[in-house]
């Protein structure tokens, strides 16, 4: 019996070995591939952030934050807060028309009535998120959608979280421009327009603007067409930066 059970031993000794080693083997082709194939390290983008008051980089801040940018915005092609929610683990926004946002951090909108969530443009507070707080998301520098109570950076509104959002800044870097127009089925249209153009050296001024409009798609006995939150809006923006 005792030479069975070493025998036995032996055997998955021996084989527990002879996995190490291919185990080992695999995982060197499989380096050795990546450098032949790639032969560059990977650089994750970086942000400077202000949700704790002051610019701090995104790795240092000790808050669950999300960022998300311009570029972002566009690669995904959002057209406002709702669509962004999407890509923000914890984060729930429901729009049932353009007026009456709902916004949920962590499964928790609201208490008493009372809002939860503060919202935040530009680091000015929106006092109250149910009324003109679902604005279209462009020209934007960031958004950051801070997770968990931050009534000591953003007061009593923010006891499960808070979202503010950072439009460009005029820039003297020099003159920038761009148009972009969407088209599509039920005459949807979007345009948005920039200008950034400095006055010299010292002053520049920014506009940024975007239009939308669709067809309605419901019909209502009383007003015909309704186009329900996607109905034409007009939004303008500017900046002066001394």
């Amino acid at each position: 019996m005792k030479k069975y059970i070493l025998s036995n031993s032996t055997i998955s000794s021996a084989t527990l070995f002879a996995i190490i080693f291919s185990l080992l083997d695999f995982t060197s082709k499989v380096e050795a591939q990546h450098e032949q194939s790639d032969g560059e390290l990977v650089e994750l983008p970086s942000f400077t952030i202000t949700a704790q008051k002051r610019e701090q980089e995104l790795v240092d801040v000790p808050i669950n934050i999300t960022v998300g940018d311009q570029q972002f915005i566009d690669d995904y092609m959002l057209d406002d807060i709702e669509d962004f929610a999407d890509f923000v683990p914890g984060l729930n926004v429901q729009v049932q028309s353009a007026h009456f946002p709902s916004y949920s951090i962590r499964g928790i909108t609201s208490d008493d009535g009372n809002p939860r969530v503060a919202i935040f443009q530009n680091g000015v507070s929106i006092g109250n998120p149910s009324y003109g707080s679902n604005f279209s998301i462009f020209d934007m520098e960031r958004i950051e959608v801070l997770k968990g109570p931050q009534p000591s950076l953003f007061g009593q509104g923010a006891l499960v979280g808070g979202i503010n959002f950072i439009q460009k800044k005029a820039s003297l870097d020099g003159d920038d421009r761009y148009f972009d127009l969407e088209l599509g089925s039920d005459a949807y249209l979007k345009t948005e327009a920039m200008a950034n153009i400095p006055i010299n050296e010292k002053a520049a001024i920014r506009f940024a603007g975007q239009i939308t409009g669709v067809e309605g798609y419901v019909e209502s006995a009383a007003m015909g067409l309704l186009a329900g939150r996607l109905a034409a809006t007009e939004i303008l923006g500017g900046s002066l930066n001394v």
